[in-house]
């Protein structure tokens, strides 16, 4: 490894620091030769890098001692000594060593009132001046320049006073500065400045004495940190406060404000008038101490999962006790408030009043409630004399064979009453299917399938169509049974009733069981369904053909069976070529859920 890439490594955790002070760092190797130098020497001896390596009778001045200097170790302390440049100029300091395996680091404090007034305002990164006692501008660095757009050169403005870049209305405030600066004083102030030959500006603004080497303060250091963008942003943020202040205090709405151990700090005039609270005792007592009982633990546990960062905001429908007793239904909605740093520090709550659409919600459901009552009591008392109806014609038949006019009249009546059935038997099927809870049990799929085509001999197409089984599953899945018979009846009528009469009638049944998840594909050869109209199928009484001679409920009531069962459906139908439905239910212990399950 070389000496200088050994010198690199060690210093390099303060290589900018060795690069930008005022002091002088050299860097020479065990034969003596310079072969590191900083910028502060460089300025003072005129050195280059590309001179390098220099032998010690090329920088040392014929009055300094060169082994006395050489040999300066750790132990000797600091010794004055004088070093000679490219040029004959004279580097005076006083030195100490910093001494490696193969090389030394000098170190050179100059004198006080040697010091090279660009360099000291060049080793600032900030906007630097040096101003003599005057309150002239001996230098300043490129920063300066570049950020005020003062002039192009720095050379043009040395000599002058630093007030007359300055606004009048700033000149007295910023002589005060200097003044306090010779006086041996340490200044700051922030101000918003606009230069005569720059843009409106915030600056930070420091400015200290320079001593000589008797102590006199002979000249200014002023320095100054361009803040307009923070400024800038602060404004900004000022204007949203204020804004958000005009909304808090003017929202119907209640708005609750709450640190991060959900201690409440403000709550607005609008969570009074939900509560009848004024906004001190709100905030004195907290809004948890008026949430009704029985919705405090779900109340928190959703704020805690908001602070444990497990959901960015969540709303939820809560009661609130009024100051009267009541109770208040309201609407919930909370969220993290960072600060411009993106850090969580406020828990904001917005509560909207939904009483009112809480008892509408209850209104429905009471008259939902009595209707349902109605259809499942008219239905059950319609039943039983269609039944009897339709044991009647049996009879008829038995009594009249061989009339086959009066038959034939009879045939109509009892197609009439077989629908009427159909349809009082659907009711009941809703009806129950809409009371009923899920209940998973051992349920052989394969007697479903048979049961349900026995059941639908009856239909008019049913001789003319074959059925194809296919079963990719065990003897027993566990499922409810009464919502899985539904389900199949319903997939094997719709199929029936809306073959084509032209063809011979096929349908396909497919059922598989794989992972939790229940598949049960039903595909015929019918005559499918217009694209316009498939949209609605599944909805109440309705009816895609006039070929269709149901009550238009049948897919009305697996659609519910299937929600039931937390279930999807899929269907493929292309007019006059047949329609396949697809549906796809989780079994007792599947990981599915219904999001999860294929759309």
């Amino acid at each position: 490894m070389s000496v200088l890439k050994q010198v690199y490594n060690n210093i390099s955790p303060s290589f900018q620091f060795f690069e930008l002070s005022q002091d002088y760092f050299l860097v020479v190797d065990q034969g003596g030769s310079l072969i590191h130098t900083n910028a502060s020497f460089n300025k003072a001896s005129g050195w280059t890098a590309k001179a390098f390596p220099i032998k010690p009778n090329q920088y040392l001045a014929a009055s300094a001692d060169p082994a006395s200097f050489l040999t300066l170790s750790p132990e000797d302390g600091a010794r004055s000594a004088t070093l000679t440049g490219c040029e004959g100029q004279t580097v005076e300091a006083t030195w100490s060593v910093i001494e490696q395996e193969d090389y030394k680091v000098y170190v050179g404090i100059p004198p006080k009132d040697s010091l090279n007034p660009q360099a000291l305002v060049d080793s600032y990164q900030q906007m630097a001046f040096l101003l003599d006692m005057y309150g002239n501008m001996i230098a300043c660095n490129h920063t300066a320049l570049k950020s005020l757009e003062l002039v192009s050169d720095e050379k043009a403005i040395v000599g002058a006073s630093l007030l007359n870049f300055i606004p009048k209305s700033e000149q007295r405030d910023y002589a005060s500065l200097i003044r306090a600066g010779l006086n041996g004083e340490k200044k700051n102030i922030t101000r918003r400045l606009n230069f005569n030959f720059g843009r409106d500006r915030w600056l930070d603004v420091n400015i200290g004495p320079i001593s000589d080497k008797d102590g006199r303060v002979r000249q200014v250091r002023l320095t100054a940190q361009d803040i307009t963008e923070r400024k800038r942003a602060e404004e900004r943020f000022k204007e949203l406060e204020i804004s958000y202040r005009s909304i808090f205090r003017q929202l119907a709405a209640g708005i609750l404000l709450y640190d991060l151990d959900l201690t409440l700090l403000q709550a607005n005039q609008g969570i009074s008038d939900i509560l009848g609270y004024t906004s001190e005792e709100l905030v004195s007592r907290g809004t948890f101490d008026f949430t009704h009982p029985d919705d405090r633990k779900r109340s928190n546990l959703m704020a805690r999962k908001l602070l444990h960062g497990e959901l960015d905001h969540y709303s939820l429908e809560k009661r609130y006790i009024h100051k009267n007793g009541e109770v208040v239904w309201c609407l919930l909605t909370a969220t993290i408030v960072s600060d411009l740093n993106g850090k969580p520090k406020h828990v904001i709550s917005v509560i909207q009043n939904i009483e009112k659409q809480k008892r509408i919600e209850e209104d429905l459901r009471f008259k939902k409630n009595e209707l349902d009552a109605f259809v499942h009591r008219a239905s059950h008392d319609l039943k039983g004399p269609v039944n009897s109806l339709l044991a009647l014609y049996d009879v008829v038949v038995a009594e009249l064979k061989g009339q086959d006019q009066a038959l034939e009249y009879f045939g109509h009546y009892n197609k009439n009453i077989r629908r009427l059935h159909d349809i009082i038997q659907n009711l009941l099927d809703l009806s129950r299917i809409k009371d009923i809870k899920a209940h998973f049990k051992p349920v052989e799929i394969r007697d479903i399938v048979d049961e349900s085509e026995e059941l639908l001999r009856h239909l008019p197409n049913y001789e003319n169509i074959t059925f194809e089984h296919k079963y990719d599953l065990p003897d027993q899945v566990h499922s409810d049974r009464t919502l899985l018979s539904t389900i199949i009846q319903n997939l094997i009528e719709n199929a029936i009733k809306y073959s084509n009469p032209m063809l011979q009638g096929v349908v396909n049944i497919h059922i598989k069981h794989q992972d939790g998840l229940l598949t049960i594909a039903v595909e015929d050869n019918g005559i499918g369904i217009k694209e316009e109209v498939q949209p609605k199928i599944f909805d109440m009484f309705y009816r895609a053909t006039n070929q269709a001679t149901g009550s238009g409920l049948g897919l009305y009531l697996l659609k519910n069976a299937v929600d039931k069962l937390e279930g999807k459906i899929d269907f493929e139908s292309k007019y006059g070529q047949g329609t396949t439905f697809t549906i796809f239910l989780p079994t007792e212990g599947a990981t599915h859920t219904a999001d999860a399950l294929p759309n």
